[in-house]
């Protein structure tokens, strides 16, 4: 049975009141008129949907789910200027995020099960009586079915176009599904110009890390792109999942801060629940590799916040009203406690990975160094990761599947001084560094500025003289004549 669309209205119309005021919000908070294409696919992955497609005709978008359908709770939401059933973050409701759509059109409808109507003057549900062939299919079939008729403007082929290319671009570029939880494909077909793209996620175990504790998981996740049915491209990420409960001083202290008693109701339900913090690096031939772009910080979906680091980081985080950036964690203690648990979880991934002899040279190319752009919120994961390598053995040595701590590593400048300060046992509590780590090389020059900042001591010829200096003649006397030799040459000849 329908709801009850016009005592919704009236009702709204007495909340709200009625002036200009809906359509200065949406217009302040959408600039990029295509981010109701996020909204979209984050209430169909809300609804547990695992299929979307967006079909866009000449006068209309057509779109629809195979998720839980429509209720009155659903209508009020869609049709309101927020909803207080929502959690700290947001997720999971239409209420302003909907009101996206009002970019492209000026009577959004939805259909689903016996909910069939349209929105009028942003907050206002009317019921629709006749109802499209194609849609009715699609009701039918049980799908919940949002049609977009396009307003008529004279920037109408100018949006189209913009549109067309968003969905393009929502896979290899942006990497939608990559951390949803339930939508594994999304499709969408312009019909004037019979092109067609697909976008799909499918997910695996990774059998080379073993013994991850309870609250952690890794998994492969693969994104494909397939256009016109024949251009297909595809990435593979390693993604870590470590589920944690907000701790009870950051509630305690949101509490103190909450404005309302709606606010409060937000921040004790998400008290109440555990939060994934997840972590995405790359994989090209089974091997980590560095992400060069793109690198947006994930709420779900991906934030139009760049965090240049070389792989990808997703929790839960507050964000601006449009989702399209995190608020500074100078302004939101959640969001800080969540960076924070980020930057713990990053060390241990390194213990699993060395576990599972992934840890090797090439890996760091992906950590941060101090030098790169890393907006100053996210420096708690470089000051983690440095910390790890200095405390615990994660330098990789000269010794196969070995490490050592930070301190503990030395690299002579040179390979004849390698050589050397190897024969010599300079010093004998410590290891060299692993030869492919080499200093300005173009593969490992990054790898060895990482060992730099970490603590890895640089060693030259000065310091080799000066260690020999301390040695007894006694020391010297249990040489053999080769390494003295050696020791000649290369102060006197100069051979390097």
């Amino acid at each position: 049975m329908a709801s009850d669309y016009k005592k919704i209205a009236e009702e709204h119309e007495k909340r709200y009141g009625w002036d200009t005021k809906p359509r200065r919000i949406y217009k302040r908070l959408y600039s990029e008129k295509t981010h109701f294409v996020d909204e979209l696919i984050q209430n169909a992955d809300d609804s547990g949907s695992e299929y979307l497609k967006l079909q866009l005709d000449s006068n209309a978008l057509l779109v629809w789910n195979d998720g839980r359908q429509f209720n009155e709770k659903d209508v009020r939401s869609i049709c309101s200027l927020g909803s207080s059933d929502k959690d700290l973050t947001d997720i999971g409701t239409f209420g302003i995020g909907f009101k996206a759509v009002y970019n492209y059109t000026e009577f959004p409808e939805i259909y689903s099960r016996d909910e069939r109507f349209r929105i009028r003057d942003f907050i206002k549900p009317e019921s629709i009586d006749e109802i499209n062939p194609e849609i009715a299919e699609l009701v039918n079939r049980g799908k919940t079915v949002f049609c977009l008729p396009f307003k008529d403007n004279p920037h109408h082929e100018d949006d189209i176009e913009n549109l067309k290319n968003r969905l393009c671009n929502l896979l290899l570029k942006e990497r939608s599904l990559l951390f949803l939880r339930w939508l594994k494909t999304f499709e969408w077909k312009d019909e004037p110009n019979n092109q067609a793209g697909s976008y799909s996620r499918s997910r695996g175990p990774f059998d080379k890390i073993q013994n991850v504790p309870e609250n952690q998981s890794v998994e492969l996740v693969k994104l494909t792109m397939l256009l016109d049915d024949n251009n297909e491209s595809s990435e593979t990420f390693l993604v870590f999942c470590k589920e944690v409960l907000p701790p009870k001083d950051v509630i305690s202290r949101l509490l103190e801060q909450a404005e309302d008693d709606e606010e409060k109701q937000r921040i004790q339900k998400s008290a109440d629940e555990l939060q994934p913090i997840e972590i995405a690096f790359k994989l090209q031939d089974d091997r980590i590799t560095a992400m060069d772009d793109n690198c947006m910080v994930f709420a779900y979906l991906p934030t139009q916040k760049e965090t240049h680091l070389k792989f990808l980081i997703q929790a839960r985080y507050q964000t601006t009203p449009p989702r399209d950036n995190i608020i500074h964690p100078n302004e939101s203690l959640w969001n800080r406690w969540l960076l924070e648990e980020t930057a713990v979880f990053l060390p241990e991934l390194l213990e699993h990975l060395k576990a599972s002899d992934l840890l090797e040279p090439a890996f760091f190319n992906i950590l941060p160094l101090k030098k790169d752009k890393v907006p100053e919120e996210f420096k708690y994961i470089i000051e983690a990761l440095q910390k790890a390598m200095q405390e615990k053995a994660f330098i990789p040595t000269e010794k196969e599947r070995h490490y050592a701590k930070a301190e503990d590593v030395f690299y002579p400048d040179t390979i004849s001084l390698q050589k050397l300060v190897k024969s010599s046992g300079m010093p004998s509590d410590s290891e060299l560094l692993h030869p492919d780590i080499r200093k300005g090389t173009k593969e490992f020059g990054r790898c060895f500025d990482i060992m730099d900042e970490a603590g890895v001591t640089e060693i030259d010829e000065n310091d080799l003289l000066c260690w020999l200096e301390e040695r007894s003649c006694e020391w010297f006397k249990n040489k053999t004549n080769k390494w003295l030799c050696s020791l000649y040459i290369y102060f006197n000849e100069g051979v390097s």
